[in-house]
């Protein structure tokens, strides 16, 4: 809502109240979601539930780039490619 302003002090006040409101819901709108590391491992768990094995390999894989240090990537990654490889010999 813009409210319309001239040269009086109130309406210098509405000016800068029109300026707060637009500066702030500008920046309300730009912020980037960020995908943090716990949301990709959250995904990968329901692609395993869901038994889409590979996407969940994928899914880890993308964790493992992110946070190197995340033990459980690696252990849930190990278990899906053993899964993949049985699945794949029989």
């Amino acid at each position: 809502m813009v409210i319309p302003y001239s040269y009086e002090p109130l309406n210098w006040i509405r000016l800068a109240v029109n300026f707060f409101i637009s500066f702030n819901l500008s920046r309300a709108t730009m912020t980037p979601k960020t995908v943090t590391v716990k949301d990709i491992i959250e995904r990968a768990r329901e692609a395993e539930a869901g038994q889409d094995l590979e996407r969940a390999a994928e899914l880890y894989e993308q964790v493992i780039k992110e946070a190197p240090l995340n033990e459980y990537a690696y252990d849930r990654l190990m278990i899906l490619f053993a899964s993949l490889s049985n699945t794949r010999m029989k």
